[in-house]
């Protein structure tokens, strides 16, 4: 009874971690300033065909102020001017492009005494923009594969430092450590790597790996951060893995000291922000 509390708490603590690395939607700026009162909910992805649209909400005490998007795709920087549509609403679009393409922006309002707002703030002066990437669609039962072997990978994770952590308090045995953090291991790499998650990267961005080595993707590097550091503590343990007589590389206290660390390096990765983040 007492084994099955701890598997629950686990469990819930795995969860707790996990939706913290849930990404999260960016909440509607709200600006008042020079009299002028502006909402606007940034936009930071569009998926599928058609147009990336804006809406930016404007009230001026001062007369109907003007409203310009300015971006930039592949560096190449233009500009729109924002179509009032009545009732302070403004909006705007830009135009579709290939799944992958990042589009950096912000917005300019002048008001009708010549004072001008930038949303983000300072983003002329500090190049604070905006990031919209378009993307394509992806198979939802690849998705909802990747989403499940994710969640289970971490949950593993925390049960196998759990049990570790164990093996460094009291010496209990480290088979059940190994074994945990071998299937999570297999978990991850299968639908965060390969071929789940490579395959999705391809359906959204046109793209089966854009991290290190052969691009500067965050969420792409952190899998390969993860991934070399797993697989070299497994394959410390190897002797143990394939049932032989030599002995491992390292000793059982150093794989569970190295699991307990590689748990929390790999729930903070996945807590870190990591939507659209390149390096």
């Amino acid at each position: 009874m007492q084994q099955k509390k701890i598997y629950i708490s686990l469990i819930l603590i795995s969860f707790v971690f996990i939706s913290l690395g849930c990404h999260q939607v960016e909440r509607e700026k709200r600006v008042e300033k020079l009299e002028t009162k502006i909402e606007f909910n940034p936009i930071k992805e569009h998926r599928g065909t058609g147009n990336a649209y804006l809406e930016v909400y404007i009230e001026s005490s001062i007369g109907q102020p003007s409203a310009r998007l300015n971006f930039q795709i592949n560096d190449m920087p233009t500009s729109n001017d924002l179509v009032y549509k009545g009732e302070n609403l403004y909006s705007c679009y830009i135009g579709h492009q290939d799944k992958g393409t990042v589009v950096k922006y912000y917005l300019e309002i002048t008001t009708t005494t010549g004072s001008k707002i930038f949303l983000p703030k300072n983003a002329e002066e500090e190049g604070n923009f905006y990031t919209l990437v378009f993307k394509g669609e992806y198979n939802k039962f690849l998705w909802t594969v990747h989403i499940l072997l994710t969640i289970i990978s971490i949950i593993l994770f925390v049960i196998a430092a759990y049990f570790a952590f164990k093996h460094v308090k009291s010496g209990y045995p480290i088979s059940r450590t190994l074994w945990l953090a071998l299937t999570a291991f297999l978990l991850f790499f299968i639908g965060i790597i390969f071929p789940v998650g490579m395959i999705i990267e391809y359906q959204v961005y046109g793209t089966v790996w854009d991290g290190w080595p052969f691009g500067n993707d965050f969420t792409n590097t952190k899998a390969f951060i993860l991934f070399i550091y797993w697989l070299a503590s497994l394959f410390m343990m190897k002797n143990s893995i394939f049932k032989k007589e030599e002995k491992n590389l390292i000793t059982d206290r150093i794989f569970a000291s190295l699991v307990i660390i590689g748990t929390i390096i790999t729930v903070a990765l996945f807590i870190v922000p990591h939507e659209n983040i390149r390096f």
